[in-house]
């Protein structure tokens, strides 16, 4: 009992030491204003709804990521991260790949909510912080199927191709698949799809598929699938430069260690301290202010 009242003790002092009379939002602010401080080069920027001065959405973006991006913008990777952050903000991570086939995160962009607005505002905020004549060089985005986040690309990079995650896509049919009794025939043929190198071979798979799957699941295929098959088969995918980056698994696989580092230091700001990887130092700073503070978002 003495160690929790010692903690609780603790953990209302560093509040109170750590806020010295300033509101969260300014608190918020000085904190990005820190960082900018110390990477001039870095853009960071927090957007208030106009009228409620909630949080709407709040970009960070180191002077490395941006030199990244200017590198090696032709392939865009784009993934929404969840439950790292007190507020329980969505974090999308935004990643490229660079010359020697390693994924690098060139800007995170924490979200009050998923709606296709507030990631339409939070991109065009990243174009703007990047330069948009950067993303004109951009020849493909990766995603999995968010209409929100399909939506926002569009607007902010009309030019570049939507390619969506082929682990995504069979995952999602195979859900879609469930309890038809010709699942195992009916998903072989729409791998058979994703993977065909011509439209003649799509077309054969294509029918093999609707012989062999229901009629509940053929139409949802139709509705959802064969309309944008452009961005999720190969004999479409590979007309674009996409440096053989058909999955979001880079970018999910850098949302993992995000979490584990999250968790053990989401209460403590000490803990950034620690924390040598520049981006990881950067993205912890806001979770665990975000952590402490309970600021209001705009969910």
């Amino acid at each position: 009992m003495q160690n929790f009242i010692y903690f609780f003790y603790c953990r209302t002092k560093a509040k109170l030491d750590l806020r010295r009379g300033r509101s969260d939002e300014q608190m918020l602010l000085d904190k990005l204003a820190e960082v900018q401080s110390k990477d001039p080069g870095a853009y960071t920027h927090i957007e208030f709804d106009k009228e409620s001065g909630a949080v709407v959405f709040i970009l960070i973006q180191t002077s490395e990521m941006r030199d990244m991006l200017e590198k090696f913008p032709e392939v865009i990777l784009m993934d929404i991260t969840y439950k790292i952050n007190k507020n329980q903000m969505p974090v999308s991570v935004i990643e490229v790949m660079d010359g020697e086939g390693v994924g690098q995160v060139v800007a995170y962009i924490f979200l009050a909510n998923e709606l296709k607005e507030t990631l339409t505002a939070g991109l065009m905020c990243f174009a703007k912080a990047s330069g948009k004549e950067t993303l004109l060089n951009t020849q493909c985005v990766v995603v999995d199927k968010d209409f929100s986040e399909i939506g926002a690309v569009k607007i902010v990079m009309p030019d570049a191709k939507i390619h969506l995650c082929s682990v995504h896509v069979e995952r999602n049919l195979k859900l879609a698949a469930k309890g038809d009794n010709t699942k195992k025939k009916a998903l072989d043929s729409f791998r058979g799809m994703v993977y065909a190198e011509t439209d003649t071979e799509f077309s054969k798979h294509c029918t093999e598929f609707q012989a062999a799957a229901s009629e509940k699941l053929y139409s949802y295929f139709e509705k959802n699938w064969l309309n944008c098959k452009e961005a999720w088969s190969l004999k479409d995918r590979a007309l674009v430069m996409t440096l053989r980056n058909h999955t979001t698994n880079r970018v999910e696989s850098h949302n993992q260690k995000l979490k584990m580092v999250s968790f053990c230091a989401q209460h403590l700001m000490v803990a950034v301290l620690s924390v040598k990887n520049r981006f990881m130092h950067v993205y912890i700073t806001v979770c665990n202010l975000f952590s402490i503070l309970d600021l209001q978002c705009k969910h």
